[in-house]
């Protein structure tokens, strides 16, 4: 039995250890929320990036990322690195939709939204390091973040389902920290395919986002959502691009721009994403 089910489970943890416990770590959180801390955490946060184009050769893509906070590169992956990388992501994923998938891997099922995800998939899908392991993928990172950037979440997604909406698929952003995320399309994505969708030049600072940020650090990522009367105009101030492509499309974007997925209409799509960022 746990220490907390041993709490639950006396009459002494009930009454009087419970409660305390919850009040200092409702108190603890409300201190780490409290928006008038954010500017403070802010600047402490920031403080941690600078650019530096030398850290890549892939000068050009880093250029358009800063001014757009988005490329795309066709054809990033030829024809047979792509495939053998769906030979052996593909079923992982369509296992883990029928329910049957018995690895350890950190799982997601949202059969409502028709959303599999899959944590660590390298793991047991070795061609897919082309990507993760990409070393100019990972230079491009550090010079748009730091060179202390690193890889922090590497994942596979299936979106099987038509006419299946996600809460993904409304204008957010995925932080207001400085995150940086390539993804790789593995089929061919149209329009009818669930393309990923920008709004370009959104990771500038600007009024309407540092009262998003202020949200997120208030809220968490439900807090990265534009609210009703946002969606009114904010989405007006840019061009929302729809990135479609084939199959080894390689998609890179500063997470703090404003975004949304597109529901699927038919077919399914299979990507691969990684995540970099700072951590101390």
């Amino acid at each position: 039995m746990s220490f907390v089910s041993t709490l639950k489970s006396s009459s002494v943890g009930q009454k009087v250890i419970l409660p305390v416990w919850r009040s200092v770590y409702a108190r603890k959180n409300w201190i780490y929320r409290n928006p008038l801390l954010f500017p403070a955490a802010r600047r402490e946060h920031f403080k941690r990036y600078n650019q530096d184009p030398s850290l890549t050769n892939m000068k050009e893509e880093l250029a358009i990322l800063q001014r757009d906070g988005v490329i795309a590169i066709p054809g990033f992956f030829d024809e047979e690195t792509t495939r053998r990388m769906v030979s052996e992501v593909e079923p992982a994923l369509e296992q883990l939709k029928a329910g049957t998938f018995t690895g350890k891997n950190r799982t997601l099922r949202e059969e409502r939204y028709g959303v599999y995800r899959m944590w660590d998939i390298d793991t047991i899908c070795p061609a897919t390091r082309a990507l993760f392991d990409h070393a100019g993928i990972e230079s491009l990172a550090r010079a748009y973040i730091s060179k202390d950037a690193t890889s922090y979440q590497k994942m596979g997604e299936l979106r099987p389902d038509p006419k299946r909406v996600s809460i993904a698929d409304h204008p957010h952003i995925d932080d207001w920290k400085m995150r940086f995320k390539s993804f790789l399309y593995l089929t061919d994505v149209g329009p009818e395919q669930a393309p990923f969708r920008y709004f370009v030049r959104s990771h500038r600072d600007a009024p309407w986002r540092r009262t998003l940020e202020a949200r997120y650090y208030r809220e968490g990522s439900n807090g990265g959502y534009l609210n009703e009367r946002e969606r009114s105009f904010v989405p007006q101030m840019y061009e929302e691009k729809i990135f479609t492509g084939k199959a080894g499309t390689l998609i890179l974007a500063d997470l703090r721009g404003l975004h949304r997925g597109t529901p699927l209409v038919h077919g399914k799509r299979i990507t691969l994403v990684n995540y970099f960022g700072v951590h101390s």
